[in-house]
């Protein structure tokens, strides 16, 4: 009985290794797809500036949500919850949306006291690519 115990304990803390490993691929992912996808946005460039802004914009965004479902998915056929993929999506996508919120209050509120390329360039991809992830690894916990 207690050979049961410590192989369940060991499992849990396997389980919680690979859990953080899929979070860090995720983000790393999430980032990768959304750089790539900015880069082959059709009007990333070319024509109007507000086109260009927007389409460039929806891009990594669409981008970095495939970013993250990809690992995502393998993570969620790994731990047997393959059937809650697209809820983990709807709930990646809100939590997206969510933080880029959360970085509009934030550039508000600071913007004369971060740097430029904190404010402008990393804060922007980083944090909604994190509450994407967040958002589609909230299922696993409940």
């Amino acid at each position: 009985m207690v050979y049961l115990e410590e192989i369940k304990k060991k499992n849990h803390e396997m389980n919680k290794k690979i859990s953080i490993l899929f979070f860090v691929i995720e983000v790393l992912s999430g980032i990768g797809f959304g750089v790539a996808f900015a880069y082959i946005s059709p009007f990333s460039g070319n024509g109007h500036l507000e086109q260009s802004i927007t389409s460039t914009f929806i891009s990594i965004f669409l981008g970095a949500i495939i970013g993250i479902a990809i690992p995502g998915y393998f993570h969620l056929m790994k731990i047997g919850k393959r059937k809650s993929f697209f809820k983990a999506m709807g709930l990646g996508v809100t939590g997206m949306v969510l933080f880029l919120i959360l970085y509009i209050l934030q550039n508000f509120l600071t913007f004369d006291y971060l740097p430029h390329y904190v404010s402008s360039i990393a804060l922007p991809v980083i944090l909604p690519i994190i509450g994407g992830v967040v958002g589609f690894n909230y299922n696993l916990r409940h």
